[in-house]
């Protein structure tokens, strides 16, 4: 259980320093981080888990930044779609990864 509990306080504080590099202007660090980060989410969350949403969230986010929304894509569909499974259409991260979304199509 503790190397649970390690794991789930690096993916969320990991995650939250990734967020922080891109707001700040470093984005090719963000994206770093979160990939790190994402390797760790994946194999500990299942694919439905909205702790492994925020992540492709944030980590598409990044990838928007560097103007890579093919990149952002994939990851921003993940994460809408689990929010809205699990939390409704009108809920706002739902509403954020959806914009997100848009914001990565062509």
């Amino acid at each position: 259980m503790v190397a649970d509990t390690s794991a789930m306080l690096y993916v969320k504080f990991t995650g939250i320093i990734g967020a922080l590099q891109r707001k700040l202007g470093d984005v090719d660090g963000a994206i770093s981080q979160l990939r790190q980060v994402m390797t760790v989410a994946s194999g500990r969350y299942a694919a439905d888990d909205p702790r492994l949403a925020e992540v492709q969230q944030s980590l598409g986010e990044a990838w928007l930044a560097k103007q890579r929304p093919d990149s952002a894509g994939p990851l921003l569909a993940a994460a809408a779609a689990t929010f809205q499974r699990r939390f409704g259409p009108i809920h706002p991260q739902t509403i954020a990864a959806l914009r997100d979304l848009e914001r990565a199509r062509p």
